[in-house]
């Protein structure tokens, strides 16, 4: 819950730049929400780990996933990390996010 902002006492008005402010409060809450992003993130990971150990899989690949562009998935075993991208685009740097 965002606390009220606090009134000015007239001539004890501090020196602020709205257009700062309003980009600092942009920020703060796109950052709040990339938070809670990765830790729905983390909760993904241990479910797709979950369900490929539960088929015996360490390597997976759908190439009609990912809206035709296809999928893969790779569970590192040795850091219980998992890397997913598209087969499609081999080049592009998928961000492997470790679990504990």
């Amino acid at each position: 819950m965002a606390k009220p902002k606090q009134e000015q006492i007239p001539g004890t008005e501090r020196k602020t730049i709205p257009a700062i402010t309003k980009a600092a409060e942009e920020l703060k809450a796109v950052r709040t929400e990339r938070m809670k992003l990765t830790k729905d993130e983390g909760v993904k990971v241990q479910e797709l780990i979950a369900v490929m150990k539960e088929h015996d899989l360490t390597d997976y690949e759908d190439p009609d996933g990912n809206d035709g562009d296809g999928i893969e998935a790779h569970i590192l075993v040795t850091k219980q990390r998992v890397k997913v991208g598209s087969l499609t685009d081999k080049d592009s740097e998928e961000p492997e996010v470790e679990t504990e």
